[in-house]
């Protein structure tokens, strides 16, 4: 009897050792993932995935809003980098963020960003039909999503007469990370009150950058969003919840904002040293009584 359980206790552990193996070469990137359709998905959570990767020859692509009981929900960093074969891809409205690199050097002349997208990352859509057939006034847009200019970091001398003001589209409601990184030839921006959101590093970098205009009253100024911009020494509008942002990392505007705040706290530190002074005062003279 002994024996017999001794084996069956064998046969699950071997059991057990063979399904984690399993389960261990589907892990890319330590998540676990599964192909429908060509299409590779990677695990974001227990209820929700993301397109990983894409393996098939179709040139018009329609993602589902679900597969397999999960709601699709992102496009991955690099999932159709450098894809040779698709055109056109439909998105649905699951999709809340678009990843790195994940369409960038690729053949896509078109794509719809639905409302649900909070997120596009950095070079989302580099090097592409669709980025260079989207332009008004030299700065690439998807339907509500400002993806920016290219990247020309390399320059090192811009004359006065070569720098332009940035005017982002009134509907514009979200400004993509990187969209703007490195350009030298920005000097002022102006960020319509529709947009709610500055993506990552979205002009970081950006050093003959000098003034910001913000119409918007709640916008969201992402980390490093206007990072390293050495002469950005204005920035109006309703200014006053940017004080702890590090959106504005390493710039003027910034040391500007952390000097008056010191200032304004050292003022009230000589007030209440004051008013202390002048209580000590009164009650010695009234000791003295």
């Amino acid at each position: 009897m002994r024996m017999k359980v001794q084996k069956v206790l064998m046969l699950c552990v071997c059991l057990s050792l063979f399904l984690a193996r399993g389960v261990q070469a589907s892990i890319v990137n330590d998540k676990e993932t599964f192909e429908e359709k060509n299409i590779e998905y990677s695990f974001v959570d227990s209820k929700s995935v993301e397109v990983s990767s894409y393996s098939g020859n179709a040139s018009e692509l329609i993602i589902p809003s679900e597969v397999n009981g999960y709601k699709v929900v992102a496009i991955g960093d690099n999932a159709f980098y450098e894809n040779k074969v698709v055109k056109k891809i439909a998105l649905p409205n699951t999709i809340v963020r678009i990843g790195m690199d994940s369409f960038s050097n690729s053949t896509l002349e078109s794509i719809n960003l639905p409302e649900s997208v909070r997120e596009v990352w950095a070079h989302a859509f580099a090097l592409t039909p669709v980025f260079e057939n989207n332009k008004v006034d030299g700065v690439a847009y998807i339907d509500n999503v400002c993806l920016g200019m290219r990247e020309d970091g390399l320059i090192e001398d811009v004359k006065e007469s070569e720098k332009v003001s940035i005017n982002v589209l009134s509907d514009t409601k979200s400004i993509a990370a990187g969209a703007f990184s490195n350009n030298r030839y920005i000097k002022e921006v102006t960020i319509p009150e529709s947009v709610k959101n500055v993506g990552v590093s979205a002009f970081s970098n950006c050093i003959n950058l000098e003034k910001v205009e913000i119409e918007s009253k709640d916008l969201e100024v992402s980390y490093f969003a206007f990072s390293n911009c050495k002469n950005l020494r204005t920035v109006r509008g309703n200014i006053a919840y940017l004080e702890g942002s590090e959106g504005f990392k390493n710039t003027p505007f910034k040391t500007a904002l952390l000097i008056k705040k010191s200032l304004i706290a050292g003022g009230v530190i000589g007030v209440v040293l004051l008013l202390t002074y002048s209580i000590y005062k009164k009650k010695r003279k009234k000791d003295k009584e």
